[in-house]
Parts: structure tokens; sequence; C-alpha cells
């Protein structure tokens, strides 16, 4: 019997302890962000081209995500997203060129979605960054259900001088648009999130004006290398024409 109560109570301690490991490592609160020299150095470790030199800041979106937009050592602006996973701080994802992009932290949820950007303020003369949640007007007859998508178009603006780089999250009017929109499919088994990528009617994009309003050809901004692990899911702004918004 001694023997037998022996076993359970080294089964039971096991178990505990197991239990604990478990939590520590996938639910344990997030320790503190590396320091910028070792952000620095795990940045050019995996993105050799990033020559990252200076950190600008550490941007927290939430305990477990954050953004350090950085210079590299010839005067490149470029981005570094952070993914706290597995008990460590890792990089998601790092991109010499700062164009802005949509990080969806939660793919379902598009109150978490941000919009990540890093330009040098004295590029090509930019003074405003124009950004648009944008669909098309569309057309589709699926045998005898015929249907129609009203174009939308919404926009919000950010002055390139006083927000060279940033972490903006989407107006609350887009996400309440986006959230109807996801309803309105669900009846149809098929979910705007999960779709979203491959909608050819529905997208983001971005148009960098000067301070005359006219468009500006950003190549240096758009041109760049890049690292991204499986951890990150990033949508691209496609580069708009003035033409192409009301």
């Amino acid at each position: 019997m001694k023997v037998k109560k022996k076993a359970i109570l080294m089964s039971t301690s096991i178990l505990i302890a197991g239990a604990l490991a478990i939590y520590w490592f996938y639910f344990s609160k997030p320790a503190p962000l590396p320091d910028e020299d070792q952000m620095m150095k795990e940045i050019n470790e995996l993105l050799p081209k990033a020559a990252a030199g200076e950190i600008q800041e550490v941007i927290l979106v939430d305990d477990k995500h954050a953004v350090a937009p950085f210079k590299s050592k010839e005067g490149t602006y470029s981005v570094s997203n952070w993914i706290w996973k597995h008990h460590k701080w890792k990089l998601g994802t790092v991109r010499t060129a700062g164009e802005p992009k949509i990080w969806k932290i939660d793919p379902d949820d598009p109150s978490s979605y941000r919009i990540i950007w890093n330009i040098n303020p004295a590029e090509d003369s930019i003074h405003t960054l124009s950004y648009f949640f944008m669909r098309d007007r569309y057309y589709s007859i699926s045998g005898t259900k015929h249907r129609y998508d009203p174009s939308i178009q919404m926009k919000t603006e950010v002055l390139l001088q006083e927000h060279p780089y940033g972490v903006m999250k989407l107006p609350d009017d887009w996400t309440a648009v986006m959230e109807a929109l996801d309803d309105g499919d669900s009846g149809e088994g098929s979910s705007f999130f999960n779709d979203f990528n491959i909608q050819p009617h529905v997208s983001f994009g971005w148009i960098p004006l000067d301070e005359n309003g006219e468009g500006r050809l950003p190549e240096r901004v758009v041109n760049g290398s890049g690292y991204q692990n499986g951890n990150v899911e990033e949508v691209h702004m496609r580069l708009l024409n003035l033409e192409e918004v009301e």
C-alpha cells in the first residue's frame, strides 16, 4: 500500500509540475521587451541587409505585440514587428521599406488591425499620408441570383512631419463597416475576414501627397527587403493614384 501511495503522489506531483510548466510556457505574463541593442542585433542577424543602427521608438500595441521602427546605418527608414510567443519575444517582421502596411494582429477582429509605417519626413517632399479603405462597385450573377455591391471609400490622413512613423488603429467607422460587411456575408457561407485577401473589389490603399495636394511616387519607400515568419499577417496597402479616388 505504501508503494502504491508513493506512486500516486509521484504521479500527482508530475501532473502538477507539468501543468505549471505549460502555464509558465504559454500563459505567463510577458517579460519586458529586449533592449534596443539586442533588438538591433536580432534584426541584423535575421536580415543583414537591414543594417539596423538606431531604434527610433518601441511602441506596444498590447502586452504581446510591439512595433519598433528603426533607421539603418545608411539612413533607411525601416520597420520591425515583435510578438510574444512560447515565453519569448520574437521578431515577426522586418522590412527595410517603411511603406504603410496593415498588421492584422487578430485576423478575425478588425479592431486589432494597425497601420504601420516609417517614412523619412524629407522623402520627396511628402506632406500628408492619405489612407483609404475601399470597395469597388461590383455586380455578379450566379444562376438566378443577382448581386450588386455599391462602392465604399473611406479616408483618414496623417501629417508626415508630425508622424513620420506610427502604429495607427483603424478608424472606428472603418471597423464598423468591415464588421457590417462580415455580418452581411455570414449567411452565404463565407467570411469577409477570411476572404478579404482574395476579394478583388475590397482593398486598403494610400496616397502620399505634397503640400499642394499633388501625389508623389516615393520609390525609396516602397522598394526594399524583408523577413517575415508565419506568426504575423500583414496586408499590402495599394499605392493609389489621385484619379482612383473621389
